[in-house]
């Protein structure tokens, strides 16, 4: 009987070795200089040696040069000196320029040139616009010290012109420069003068800043004492200038307050122009400070 010989069974892996899905052993990972191993083609049977090429040897690092830029050394340079400290007097000087630069900014010109002109063109209403209007303050005090400016400028011409004995820087010192000053001063005293004798004779209470205004428009009325200069009329014309100017202040007064009558104001600017008049007639005999009219009485 002859020997059968088992045909391969179907589900025996090993008989269809195109369907040999078995995974090869596991060994270790190759290392990155050495070769691959071999391993077995599972289609064809055979092995192949599967090398990988070698990695470059390792290069020494280049020398690297040393920076110039390194090498070089850093200028330190020295701190700035701090500035000098101002003197007291410096200070001063720029704290008046500064606000004197304010004050031009904000001043208004054109106002104060419109009042004065309205003023000696005679129209009364300015004087009760001044009392009425608060921004008026800044454009009557100019108006106001420029009237005592063309009555020291007078006064010092008049001095030069019919005084032999007095130099004209002597005069200009002191008709001019101490005669600007001492006529606002006593300007400010026939001010304050004015509004107490109207408190405290007649009980009519006003703002002084109120009263304030339309006085110092009235006394621009003083610029015809630059006239002064004129040899023969000056006095005529610096007594007529004051009386004016007194007139003026008459109003001004009602202006500011009309509740009070003109009794009332006449007296209180009376009282007022007293002191005025008295302040300057001492300074022109004592000193020698003699603005406006005044000079006779120093000179």
């Amino acid at each position: 009987m002859a020997q059968t010989t088992p045909s391969p069974s179907s589900s025996d892996p090993a008989a269809h070795p195109a369907f040999d899905f078995r995974l090869p052993d596991p060994s270790p990972p190759p290392a990155f200089d050495s070769p691959l191993p071999e391993f077995a083609h599972s289609r064809s049977g055979q092995t192949h040696a599967a090398a990988m090429p070698s990695a470059p040897p390792a290069q020494a690092p280049l020398p690297v040069e040393p920076s110039r830029v390194a090498a070089t050394p850093t200028l330190r340079r020295a701190p700035a000196p701090p500035p000098p400290t101002p003197r007291l007097s410096q200070r001063r000087t720029s704290a008046v320029g500064a606000g004197l630069r304010r004050l031009a900014g904000s001043f208004d010109w054109g106002r104060a040139f419109s009042l004065h002109r309205r003023l000696l063109a005679g129209d009364l209403r300015t004087l009760r616009e001044t009392a009425e209007n608060e921004t008026d303050g800044a454009p009557t005090l100019a108006v106001m010290a420029l009237a005592a400016l063309a009555g020291a400028l007078g006064a010092w011409l008049w001095l030069v012109f019919n005084s032999g004995e007095v130099s004209a820087g002597y005069a200009a010192a002191r008709v001019v420069g101490l005669g600007l000053v001492c006529s606002v001063a006593a300007w400010a005293a026939f001010a304050a003068a004015t509004w107490w004798t109207m408190q405290r004779l007649f009980d009519v209470r006003v703002e002084l800043q109120r009263l304030a205004r339309p006085l110092a428009l009235a006394a621009g009325f003083g610029v015809w004492q630059l006239v002064l200069l004129v040899p023969g009329i000056s006095f005529a014309v610096g007594l007529l200038g004051l009386m004016a100017w007194f007139l003026l202040s008459v109003v001004a007064v009602r202006a500011a307050s009309p509740e009070l009558d003109e009794r009332g104001a006449v007296i209180s600017v009376g009282i007022g122009f007293s002191v005025y008049v008295l302040l300057l007639t001492l300074a022109a005999n004592l000193a020698g400070i003699a603005p406006g009219v005044f000079v006779h009485a120093g000179y």
